[in-house]
């Protein structure tokens, strides 16, 4: 299993506004580091410049969740009972009862709603629980600009043992210019994501 909280964060407009969508995602998962496939699951925010005022653009979040695999390669499909919005703390717990079978919990603390979903796995998939992971993914080739993301209370572990993020490594988001974000561990259980502008 893995768990995390943060609080959903605020969209900075951007100038100009984008040309295509752009999509970012905040997710946990297990697997995914070594080994082909993960089961994952988050939100996402998907910024649309709007087709009537140039220069304008939308930005909608959403929930999700995907057991990605290489060899399958299925799309992360939308929750759509469990809405978001900026400001709300989301907490999100991803484990795998059967190595074949993916359980998800997600709960909105600022609207007190809670949604479950259970993942099945293609045939001949299993989770091997090789990692844990705590993510901003940029689905774009660029992200927009946001204020900080705090993944709090994040713990991963078995029947037997738990983990955090005492031994964890962090990479940041590369995007057509450069690094988009800086990332940083500031305690065991809690990582910093800050993007490209913020200081």
């Amino acid at each position: 299993m893995v768990f995390a909280e943060w609080v959903v964060p605020a969209i900075v407009p951007l100038d100009p506004a984008p040309a295509e969508p752009i999509t970012v995602g905040l997710w946990v998962g297990l697997d995914g580091f070594t080994n082909g496939q993960v089961l994952q699951a988050g939100i996402a925010a998907t910024l649309t410049p709007d087709f009537w005022l140039p220069g304008l653009a939308t930005v909608d979040w959403w929930a999700w969740t995907e057991w990605y695999t290489t060899q399958y390669q299925d799309p992360a499909v939308q929750v759509t009972n469990f809405p978001v919005a900026t400001g709300n703390t989301v907490s999100f717990l991803v484990c795998a009862p059967e190595p074949d079978h993916g359980f998800v919990s997600m709960q909105n603390l600022a609207t007190n709603q809670v949604t479950s979903v259970g993942i099945n796995a293609r045939p001949g998939i299993t989770s091997a629980g090789a990692s844990a992971e705590w993510i901003i993914e940029g689905i774009s080739a660029d992200l927009p600009d946001f204020l900080p993301v705090t993944f709090s209370d994040c713990t991963a572990g078995t029947q037997d043992h738990s983990f955090n993020l005492a031994d964890g490594v962090i990479t940041n988001i590369q995007g057509s210019a450069g690094a988009l974000t800086q990332a940083y561990i500031a305690s065991p259980t809690a990582a910093v994501v800050q993007w490209e502008g913020w200081s």
